[in-house]
């Protein structure tokens, strides 16, 4: 009795790689989910140089990944710029020696098609709100809530961007969340608003005809569940 055994052809193709993109994210907390992120600059440059990473979600195959970044700083010039390395599917950002507040908005092509945009928000360091370096055997007290120029009202000009950032001033253990609340009522909604854990900043692009008034505040909440609100802060623009 003889049987026949099916060969396989010696030196077959492999299977053809599909490209198979999915989106353009920034790096957050472990994983690619952000279009929009914020980082804080402090005076000598920024917490950690690298800022963060944009990549394009997918399977690429290998193909080349064109990358585009448009940089505009708080004062609408191009100047101050963060630098950019492309490495492949990755986009990273670091700061410069001369990197200032501002606007970086992303956009990667691949196959013809354009992902994005995403945008990445660098804000000025907020010093008020690392007065008091959070410990574990601290107890949560609230001292204040101000703006950068420690006032808890501002009064803004309509004409040209700006940049503003807030603090919470006091103590809190390891694990805090901030919960913040804040409501703008003017009209036109060229406003971004952003919070990193105690700071918060507003960002007002250049051209942007928003006119009106904003009003926030925040809530601390431990561990253990206490929890207490800070004042309220406000702003108009006219």
């Amino acid at each position: 009795m003889s049987v026949t055994v099916p060969l396989s052809p010696v030196g077959a193709d492999p299977i053809p790689c599909e490209p198979a993109v999915t989106g353009l994210f920034w790096y957050l907390d472990g994983d690619y989910t952000e279009t929009l992120e914020t980082a804080l600059l402090f005076e000598g440059g920024a917490v950690n140089p690298k800022l963060t990473t944009a990549r394009l979600l997918g399977e690429t195959c290998g193909g080349d990944v064109d990358w585009s970044a448009v940089w505009e700083n708080e004062a609408g010039g191009d100047n101050g710029a963060p630098l950019v390395y492309p490495l492949g599917a990755d986009l990273d950002v670091v700061a410069a020696a001369d990197t200032v507040a501002g606007l970086l908005t992303v956009r990667a092509t691949f196959g013809g098609q354009t992902f994005g945009p995403i945008d990445l928000l660098l804000l000025p360091g907020c010093g008020p709100c690392y007065s008091v370096e959070p410990g574990s055997a601290l107890g949560l007290q609230l001292d204040a809530l101000t703006w950068e120029t420690g006032a808890t009202s501002l009064s803004l000009s309509v004409t040209g961007p700006w940049v503003h950032t807030a603090g919470l001033i006091g103590q809190w253990p390891t694990g805090t969340v901030f919960n913040w609340s804040y409501s703008w009522t003017g009209a036109g909604g060229e406003l971004i608003t952003q919070t990193i854990g105690p700071a918060l900043s507003v960002y007002r692009p250049a051209g942007a005809t928003s006119t009106g008034g904003w009003s926030g505040a925040v809530e601390a909440v431990t561990p253990l569940g206490e929890s207490l609100w800070s004042s309220n802060i406000e702003f108009s623009v006219a």
